[in-house]
């Protein structure tokens, strides 16, 4: 954060850590975004992202390759609900 990165890759900042800690995480995150960094965060359980203000884009990745691309205001939902799997079986339409 010291240097001003342009791009930051941050893989599963939220594993492991307590809710207060995530609103550090995300906080920080906030603050390298609004200083012109670009972000991708790779996260499991997706509870950071209800945290941040801004997200441009979901990917799903399966078997090590982008499997369905969306707005976080489509993609974020039916994840939470379905899960990955299901989740991108409903994004796909095959539900």
């Amino acid at each position: 954060m010291l240097q001003n990165p342009k791009l930051a890759l941050l893989d599963e900042p939220d594993s492991g850590v307590d809710v207060e800690s995530i609103e550090i995480l995300a906080r920080t995150m906030e603050t390298l975004r609004s200083r012109g960094t670009s972000l991708i965060l790779v996260t499991h359980t997706g509870a950071i992202t209800e945290k941040l203000s801004k997200i441009d884009k979901v990917h799903i990745l399966m078997n090590g390759q982008i499997a369905y691309s969306g707005s976080p205001d489509v993609v974020l939902p039916v994840v939470f609900k379905f899960g990955f799997r299901k989740g991108l079986e409903v994004l796909m339409g095959g539900m």
